[in-house]
C-alpha cells in the first residue's frame, strides 16, 4: 500500500510457494519472506521480482515463528525448534546460532544494532552475541494478559509488541 493501508495492489503472486510466512524489510529496502518449508526468497524492487536465496534450516521442516534484521542487515530467523538462524549474506547462507534459545514456541523475533529479542507468551529473551546465548529479560510484560503475537522495533530503541486481545505495547528501555 502507498497509502498508508487504505487500498492495498498486488505487486507480484508469482513466488513458488504455497505456505509464506514471515516477512522483513532491511534497511536498504530489500525485502525477504520465508517460506513454511524454510525457502528464503529476495525482492530488490519493491516485490515485483523475486530470487530464491537459500534455505535457512538446511531442508528441515520446522517453520519459521519469527524473522528480524538488524542495522548492518543480517537476517535472523527463529525457528519451531526454538532454534535461531542469521545470514550475513542476505539469506545465501545460514549458520544455527542456537539450538533452543530457553523459551518455548517463539511468538517473533527483533533484532537491532545491538540486540535481538525472541517473543515468547508474555516473555521477552535477549541476545547480546547474535544469537549465540540467550537471557530472560521480562518474564511478564505487565499489563499484558495474552499470548503474543509479534514483536518489532521502529528504530534502534522503540519496540512494540502486539497481543491477541488487539493491543499494542511499546518499551523504549530495551
Amino acid at each position: 500500500s502507498s497509502n498508508l493501508g487504505a487500498s492495498w495492489v498486488i505487486v507480484n503472486d508469482t513466488i513458488s510457494s504455497n505456505s509464506l510466512q514471515k516477512a522483513i524489510v532491511d534497511h536498504t529496502g530489500n525485502i525477504y519472506v520465508v517460506s513454511s518449508n524454510g525457502k528464503v526468497y529476495l525482492s530488490t524492487n519493491k516485490g515485483a521480482t523475486w530470487t530464491l536465496q537459500g534455505d535457512f534450516n538446511g531442508g528441515a521442516s520446522q517453520t519459521p515463528q519469527g524473522m528480524g534484521v538488524n542495522q548492518t542487515n543480517a537476517l535472523y530467523i527463529v525457528d519451531g525448534d526454538d532454534d535461531v538462524w542469521v545470514s550475513v549474506n542476505s539469506g545465501l547462507n545460514w549458520t544455527r546460532q542456537t539450538t533452543n534459545y530457553g523459551g518455548g514456541l517463539a511468538d517473533g523475533l527483533a533484532a537491532n544494532n545491538h540486540s535481538v529479542y525472541i517473543l515468547h507468551n508474555k516473555e521477552v529473551y535477549r541476545s547480546i552475541d547474535s544469537g549465540k546465548t540467550w537471557v530472560l529479560i521480562n518474564s511478564s510484560i505487565s499489563p499484558y494478559s495474552q499470548d503474543g503475537l509479534d514483536i518489532f522495533i521502529s528504530d534502534s530503541d522503540t519496540f512494540y509488541l502486539v497481543d491477541a486481545a488487539e493491543r499494542v505495547f511499546m518499551s523504549s528501555d530495551g
